[in-house]
């Protein structure tokens, strides 16, 4: 999967050799290989600065679960275990792009995710 898989770098916690050597040979040894550091904790509150202004909020450390999903607002007020798995998926990746996003999940992985449109109706 890594040797095909179209990117620029990576950032994990480790890698093991066999895995390392692969990701060493992709761009012709180019490719941007990082360690995240384990023991690092993020604060609890994120900064931004645009134009000399900061901007200040809580970190979204919110863990997402299936009990996230009790309060089902449709007519078919059950989920299946894939669609609970699909809704899941869905939020989480969606939590990660930017604002005004929409995500599909089928499957157990993501279809498409449509980052920052100005329309969520038209990024369907």
């Amino acid at each position: 999967f890594l040797k095909t898989e179209v990117s620029d770098g990576i950032i994990a916690r480790g890698y093991d050799a066999k895995a390392l050597e692969i990701l060493k040979a992709k761009k012709g040894g180019k490719f941007i290989i990082l360690e995240a550091d384990p023991e690092f904790h993020p604060l609890d509150i994120e900064y931004r600065e645009v134009y000399g202004m900061c901007f200040a909020q809580k970190r979204n450390d919110r863990l997402l679960t299936d009990r996230d999903l009790g309060k089902v607002v449709t007519q078919k007020s059950t989920l299946s275990e894939d669609a609970k798995r699909d809704l899941l998926l869905a939020s989480i990746s969606v939590k990660y792009t930017q604002s005004n996003s929409v995500g599909y999940a089928c499957g157990g992985q993501m279809v498409g995710v449509g980052a920052g449109q100005q329309s969520r109706v038209d990024c369907v």
